[in-house]
């Protein structure tokens, strides 16, 4: 599957506000299109569907995932050891962006691979590819358009995306519903994200923003 998409993020006051935008194609339904703000402090996610070709339009919100059950202490005990894994490349690489021709990569989970790609001059990161083995489970490219820098410092971009946006579970018959966990139960890595955020929240545990701006990559697919 493939998309395109935009991802807003601010840090200001060290609050991690976050908006993703993407859009897709349906042979059902047509082209679609799902707006992602995360509110930290409120520990909500709205989410806007808009299905063009039905003209059809519903935003919902969604509370974060609760840090104190057991399974949840068990995926952020996962995350922490992910964070040291970040914290272990930095210290490592740090110093090598634009000195080395290698591929800069890191352990993402046990068996997932979190790689950078390059720019030609080796200074800047253009995507990033989470592999296991040789197979590219997943491969985020980062685009510089002409509207890129369009809306920067404007904190309303983090704010309501529609004029009502009720509780998922108080919604009947929705148009579209967000999945934080597959079928399969495993965690989404938008579930793992918003994890983090409200453990942030709730404990003040120190979550550096390289990790958080990875995190957020990851989320789109």
């Amino acid at each position: 599957r493939q998309g395109i998409g935009e991802l807003w993020l601010s840090f200001v006051n060290d609050q991690p506000k976050m908006r993703w935008k993407g859009a897709a194609h349906s042979p059902r339904f047509g082209d679609g299109e799902i707006t992602l703000v995360v509110d930290p402090v409120k520990k909500e996610l709205h989410t806007l569907f808009k299905l063009g070709e039905l003209h059809e339009a519903e935003c919902m919100t969604y509370p974060f995932p609760d840090p104190s059950t057991q399974e949840n202490k068990q995926r952020l005990e996962r995350m922490r050891w992910r964070r040291q894994q970040v914290n272990g490349w930095l210290q490592a690489d740090d110093g090598r962006i634009g000195n080395s021709s290698r591929l800069f990569s890191m352990k993402w989970s046990e068996k997932l691979t979190l790689e950078f790609k390059l720019s030609d001059d080796r200074k800047t990161v253009h995507g990033v590819q989470l592999r296991t083995g040789l197979k590219v489970i997943k491969e985020v490219f980062f685009q510089d358009g002409v509207d890129a820098w369009t809306g920067m410092g404007d904190e309303s971009l983090f704010g309501l995306p529609a004029a009502s946006c009720p509780m998922a579970e108080d919604v009947i018959d929705p148009l579209a519903r967000l999945e934080l966990k597959a079928p399969h139960s495993k965690s989404s890595a938008l579930n793992d994200l918003l994890l983090i955020l409200a453990d942030r929240q709730e404990t003040g545990e120190d979550w550096p923003h390289l990790f958080l701006v990875l995190c957020a990559i990851t989320v789109p697919g």
